[in-house]
């Protein structure tokens, strides 16, 4: 046998054994037999290496050092799910489904559990895994194919030619977790942060050693790939050697949702790998765009979210700190304490108020509760442990970092600082401004501002956009920053002036203004230049705004000393513009014909995705549909359109629209 073909065969056989034993959990042969296998396989591709295949299980092994990880957009964005809590939640989610759709529509519930792992989008082109990305911010996700290619639950080439892309979650299942953690030098606190810290390590052959495992469960464009249902996505991933959760159910009607959820709470423990809740999903694909979508959310899926786990722990202090606002917050250190595996020991105490209401004294013993990612919270102490050592907090009169007089504002609950020289203020309101959903500054971590702000390099987020000239001054004064990271910087910088008005108005951190807000601000203004002349009554004729918004945002823009920090974004042309790439200007008369119409998309544009997509909803109020058929009024062609799209526009008569428009 020649040795290409001997590669070739051990190749297949060791994709076999892989699948058998990863996927179907059915070995058919030993450990033994496939390390030897795998072996012989190393040696003859080291000797041969023109006849190594690009989906070899040598690439298992890893080996490849990134210096850091590319950020890529996704094709589809990966949105997040609405969180049910209760039973309740369940039959309103049921009752407002049915409210979007005809009665003559029936439905099932596909249910899947909810993984405690990492989000991962695979891309296969002609059979081959060509990219894997994180979820990153939903948007834009990091380039991890090196580490993703070490997984061997993760199949390296598939029997389908056209390009796909398949979504799912890489996550250590239970056993893996105790495995790591017992050889680690690094102890990892629970399976999600295992996951996320291990395959964004550098090293890919780390990343192999230690085992991770991924199931799959989406195909964004099932539609177009004649799926019309999330059982038949599962079967098609299953018949591609993907390796598919073995607990999914598919619920007739509300009552047995309800019943399998609690099937689920009462035996989760069992499942070998840790979930902290249920993916609920309307069966039926085909009815996804007519029940629609929030700004955030499907409205067709939520994540039902088990019950936090409560525990009890002594409260040994409560410290203050000043946020970027001179908002007061409270901190309570407590005892180490453990909950869903992750070691506790700090907790939230709202403010004050809260504090007083609740009765919590220091030494007390009080009940907390984490719930995802967030810091966890006191629910109030338990008084049958208080002792005499218990001691009342004493609300606090200064400013813990600047020590300025607090105040307290009408109708308000929370104290403030409003000193606008107090250093922590400005610390917190730059690292606020260069945050992923402001203006997404990566590598610029609080410690580094809080290094360049000690040595008067900056004062204030307008100060970053003038590193560029102290290069030298930086890397000489030890703040942690060496030249290819300052290079990296830089530029991290410089592609944040690009970035869309609402971003901007987020980050400069106005007292009540939300991610939200900021959108329906940045909508209405077009541009800061605009901002500079709002009125209150102009303010409140946004939807989302009230009078304490109103007048917050109002307040912003009209104090002296932010003036010059507006002028100055102004002038370096930061950020200026709502969807920075488009205008009111594009919007003329004959375009009003696309007004509130049902539209597809096809093909790729020198603009994403991401920003034609909410143009044309927020703009015009169409409607952006996966699916060509009858009730679709245009498609809209870009470069490598679907020609299976363009044959069905034409049988329905539905008017193409050529990319020509969006230029």
């Amino acid at each position: 046998m020649d040795i290409k073909k001997k590669i070739n065969n051990l190749v297949e056989k060791l994709k076999k054994w892989e699948y058998e034993y990863y996927a179907l959990e059915s070995p058919t042969v030993s450990d033994s037999e496939y390390d030897l296998s795998l072996k012989e396989l190393v040696e003859l591709e080291e000797k041969n290496p023109e006849f190594r295949n690009i989906d070899s299980p040598t690439l298992r092994v890893g080996g490849f050092i990134s210096e850091k990880f590319e950020k890529v957009k996704h094709k589809i964005p990966m949105l997040s799910l609405s969180n049910a809590f209760s039973k309740e939640d369940i039959i309103k989610f049921d009752n407002d489904i049915r409210k979007e759709l005809s009665e003559n529509i029936s439905f099932s519930y596909s249910l899947e559990p909810k993984i405690d792992g990492l989000s991962i989008s695979l891309i296969y082109e002609d059979g081959f895994l060509k990219k894997a990305l994180t979820r990153g911010d939903g948007i834009e996700g990091e380039d991890v194919t090196e580490n993703v290619k070490t997984i061997k639950y993760i199949p390296l080439s598939i029997p389908f030619k056209d390009e796909i892309e398949i979504r799912g979650e890489i996550f250590f299942d239970k056993k893996s977790m105790e495995k790591v953690n017992s050889i680690s030098e690094k102890k990892f606190v629970n399976a999600r942060n295992a996951a996320a810290g291990t395959i964004r390590n550098l090293d890919s052959s780390i990343v192999a050693k230690r085992n991770l495992n991924a199931i799959m469960y989406n195909i964004p464009e099932s539609i177009e790939n004649n799926l019309f249902k999330q059982s038949d996505v599962l079967k098609w991933l299953k018949h591609n050697f993907f390796n598919v959760s073995k607990y999914n159910k598919v619920c007739e009607n509300v009552d047995q949702l309800i019943n399998e959820i609690k099937w689920f709470q009462e035996n989760r423990e069992t499942i070998p790998f840790d979930i902290d809740g249920i993916v609920i999903k309307i069966n039926e694909i085909s009815l996804y765009d007519d029940i629609g979508y929030t700004s955030k959310f499907p409205k067709w899926a939520t994540a039902y979210k088990f019950p936090p786990k409560i525990v009890s722990s002594k409260l040994i202090d409560i410290k203050t700190s000043v946020g970027r606002t001179g908002r007061i917050n409270y901190i309570a250190q407590i005892e180490k304490v453990k909950i869903d595996g992750v070691a506790i020991q700090n907790a939230t105490l709202h403010n004050f108020e809260y504090i007083q209401e609740k009765d919590i004294r220091i030494n007390d013993y009080v009940e907390l509760y984490r719930a995802g990612e967030v810091i966890p919270k006191i629910i109030g102490p338990i008084i049958s442990r208080r002792t005499n050592e218990c001691k009342k907090f004493i609300c606090p009169k200064t400013c813990p970092s600047c020590n300025s007089i607090l105040e307290k504002i009408e109708n308000e609950v929370d104290l403030y600082c409003n000193n606008k020289k107090c250093e922590r203020k400005i610390i917190e309101s730059i690292s606020h401004f260069v945050s992923r959903n402001a203006m997404d500054v990566d590598g610029l971590s609080i410690k580094i501002i809080e290094k360049l702000y000690d040595k008067n390099i900056i004062s204030s987020f307008i100060d970053l956009y003038k590193l560029e000239n102290k290069k030298e001054e930086i890397i000489s004064s030890n703040l942690l920053i060496k030249e290819k990271s300052f290079n990296n910087l830089i530029s991290q910088i410089n592609k944040s002036k690009g970035n869309s008005l609402e971003r901007l108005i987020f980050g400069l951190g106005i007292k009540h203004v939300g991610e939200v807000a900021s959108k329906a601000i940045a909508k209405k203004y077009l541009s800061l230049t605009n901002l500079k002349n709002i009125t209150i009554e102009s303010l409140l004729e946004i939807s989302d705004l009230g009078d304490k918004m109103a007048n917050a945002i109002f307040n912003y823009f009209n104090d002296c000393d932010n003036d010059e920090l507006i002028n100055s974004l102004i002038n370096m042309k930061i950020a200026n513009e709502y969807f920075s790439k488009w205008s009111s200007s594009q919007i003329s008369n004959e375009n009003e014909i696309y007004r509130n119409k049902k539209m597809v998309i096809t093909g790729s544009f020198s603009t994403s995705r991401n920003e034609i997509k909410p143009l044309l909803e927020e703009m015009y109020g169409a409607k952006i549909s996966s699916k060509v058929g009858p009730s679709v009024d245009f498609l809209l062609i870009g470069n490598n359109p679907t020609t299976k799209k363009i044959e069905e526009a034409k049988k329905y008569n539905i008017k193409i629209i050529d990319k020509e428009f969006w230029k």
